[in-house]
């Protein structure tokens, strides 16, 4: 992937070198070992240990500063940050989502809403029809005849009069109720003889 040159290249690089090709810092601001801390005024450049506004301090100070084993060397290091140093925090505010979208929002909830009160009302009604449908067919297939009903059932023509023809009939032999009933086409009771009173019916 890389030449021999470009090896060698890389391995000589410093983290000086990174710095001074990604920012805009110029070769005479960083220290030749930037993780060192300064211990004299030629390590660093002239323009950080002078002011740049009169009542402005410089941007390094000379201080004391502890080795890694606890000695004491003399330094140069950045002022500490205190709240003389740093701007005013911005004070909190707070977002309204709901600001110059109320009606939209009123709006578009409204139109869920009634869209599932629609749907509810549409299932209530189907489940309604539902459940009608079901009792009617209960109904009718209560008042449906029975196997034995249905032996006991015959069709006959019905005389009304001399001046009109015969229609049809069903004749009910009821044994429950010792009755003889006459019922039209549509299962309808019209007339019925009562043999309640009769001890034996041939």
């Amino acid at each position: 992937l890389f030449t021999y040159n470009q090896i060698r290249q890389l391995r000589n690089m410093k983290f000086r070198d990174i710095l001074m090709a990604v920012t805009d810092i110029e070769d005479n601001d960083l220290p030749q070992n930037v993780f060192k801390v300064p211990v004299s005024e030629a390590d660093i450049h002239p323009q950080c240990t002078k002011p740049t506004e009169p009542k402005q301090e410089p941007s390094v100070r000379e201080g004391k500063c502890r080795w890694w084993n606890g000695t004491t060397i003399e330094c140069w290091h950045a002022p500490p940050v205190d709240d003389s140093r740093t701007e005013p925090c911005t004070p909190l505010r707070t977002y309204d989502y709901f600001d110059n979208s109320r009606w939209p929002f009123i709006i578009t909830f409204g139109i869920i809403t009634l869209f599932f009160a629609i749907f509810v009302m549409l299932l209530v009604f189907k489940l309604n029809w539902v459940h009608n449908k079901t009792v009617k067919l209960r109904a009718k297939l209560a008042k449906a005849p029975s196997a034995d009903d249905a032996a006991s059932m015959h069709t006959a023509a019905e005389w009304v009069g001399f001046s009109t023809s015969t229609r049809p009939a069903i004749v009910h032999l009821e044994k429950a109720k010792r009755q003889i009933q006459v019922k039209n086409m549509l299962g309808h009771l019209t007339r019925a003889l009562d043999l309640s009173a009769c001890k034996k019916i041939i």
